[in-house]
């Protein structure tokens, strides 16, 4: 008996979820999503507006190419495609296209008629919009339009992108500026084993003083890093690890070595005292000297 009533307790929430299921229904037009609703299994499509297009009449909804009929119970996810005619010429009329890329609009005028600018500005990243242009000419709305023509959106350009290629060192630069100005010179970026050198352009120094007029790469050209071993031989006493230094760098300081019955006096390098401000450009060694402790016990 208790097996009966869980069995029976399943079937009926099996029979809610599946009466209160949902689907998703997306309206298409040329592969833009339009809109998209969630209906209820079993419920009718209802409250759908018919799209515009400039130009076009909307006729119906196609679903795998075919009429749908949009009373018809929704029972799974499905999409629909909106099917248009081209809207027929008027007697006496021409047709005024507004083309900015993908973005079209068209507008219906009388023979001898005026087209009408419209009010929307077309916008375009990083550009300004400088008006509607017919043959490359900027487009004299007082003009009467006698045949059907296409008006173009024309924009100059006035930011610009700068990525800098910082070529391995650690973070990314990427920053916008106006048109015919000059970036900021960056902080030099660091990299491991190597010594930054300069900016570049197309493989020429760039030193931040020439106005950029497009999207520019800025790269970032390093050296690897050389090194020189500084070795001390203190002749007899005690050891002294060596100094490892970038090519053409110079000793910090000079370690003082200790020799038993003996004063130090100087490092020596070919036969002559070493001066620390000597820049290094090859693994060297230097030679302590020493002056001897005259001992008091021999006198």
């Amino acid at each position: 008996m208790k097996k009966k009533y869980l069995l029976l307790i399943l079937i009926i929430m099996l029979l809610t979820s599946c009466k209160d299921k949902m689907y998703t229904v997306k309206f298409i037009d040329n592969n833009q999503l339009l809109s998209s609703i969630n209906i209820k299994k079993g419920d009718t499509i209802k409250n759908i507006d018919n799209p515009k297009k400039d130009g076009y009449i909307f006729q119906n909804w196609l679903k795998d190419g075919l009429d749908y009929d949009i009373s018809t119970p929704i029972t799974e996810d499905i999409t629909l495609i909106a099917n248009w005619i081209e809207e027929p010429d008027l007697p006496n009329t021409h047709k005024v296209t507004f083309d900015f890329g993908e973005y079209k609009k068209t507008q219906t005028v009388f023979d001898n008629e005026l087209a009408t600018e419209p009010k929307e500005i077309p916008k375009k990243e990083k550009h300004t919009f400088i008006g509607w242009y017919y043959n490359d000419e900027l487009y004299d709305f007082n003009t009467k339009v006698t045949q059907n023509i296409t008006l173009k959106a024309k924009f100059k350009l006035t930011r610009i992108t700068i990525n800098y290629d910082l070529v391995g060192a650690s973070g990314t630069i990427k920053t916008e500026i106006d048109k015919g100005s000059i970036p900021i010179k960056p902080k030099n970026p660091e990299k491991f084993g190597y010594t930054f050198k300069y900016w570049s352009i197309n493989n020429n120094e760039y030193n931040f003083d020439t106005p950029l007029y497009e999207d520019t790469v800025i790269k970032a050209n390093f050296e690897a890093n050389k090194y020189v071993r500084v070795s001390f031989n203190t002749d007899g006493g005690n050891t002294i690890k060596s100094a490892i230094l970038l090519e053409g760098e110079k000793l910090t300081e000079l370690p003082i070595p200790k020799k038993e019955n003996y004063t130090f006096k100087y490092w020596s390098y070919n036969d002559i005292e070493f001066d620390i401000n000597t820049k290094i450009d090859k693994d060297i060694t230097l030679i302590a000297i020493y002056e001897k402790i005259d001992n008091i016990n021999d006198i």
